[in-house]
């Protein structure tokens, strides 16, 4: 055997390892935005707005919403962050599986060394939020549900806000 025979043999393993890993990386690629669009046309977005102007609340307050669970009674405990939107209001949403209702629960964060859970009650109540709870251990986290929203009790017993699917 030649050595000429070893350079294109040894050409044409190099070649072949080349395409498969360029192959199996389109592959994993299209899989990915497969399973993307699979997800997307199987679940919906719920939006929620907060009735809070940004400008009336304590700039160290940070507002969060928990998926608790899906009416399928699967837990779900996914925490999504409130976002200021472009006209002033405060707004998060939750994906979800189409025609499956859920249940959220809504909650500020805030810094105790400006504020007592009590003073943030008081706010709370002060903006219309209903039944405002103070949180376990940490974050300091102040807990309440959206007035003129459905509600419903979780395996638990806590209340939780509830999303109805139409």
């Amino acid at each position: 055997m030649s050595a000429e025979w070893f350079r294109k043999v040894g050409n044409a393993v190099i070649g072949g390892i080349l395409s498969g890993v360029a192959a199996g990386i389109i592959l994993s690629i299209v899989g990915w935005i497969w399973q993307w669009g699979l997800r997307r046309a199987n679940t919906e977005q719920f939006w929620i707005t907060l009735p809070t102007s940004p400008d009336s609340q304590p700039a160290d307050f940070k507002f969060g919403v928990l998926h608790v669970s899906n009416n399928d009674e699967k837990i779900i405990n996914r925490v999504y962050w409130f976002k200021k939107g472009r006209k002033g209001e405060w707004y998060a949403f939750i994906r979800h599986p189409r025609n499956v209702g859920f249940q959220y629960k809504c909650f500020v964060d805030y810094d105790p060394a400006y504020h007592h859970p009590w003073d943030v009650i008081d706010w709370l109540v002060e903006e219309g939020y209903k039944d405002p709870t103070v949180g376990a251990g940490m974050p300091n986290r102040v807990w309440f549900i959206l007035k003129g929203k459905p509600t419903a009790k979780d395996t638990c017993g806590n209340t939780n806000n509830h999303y109805y699917p139409q």
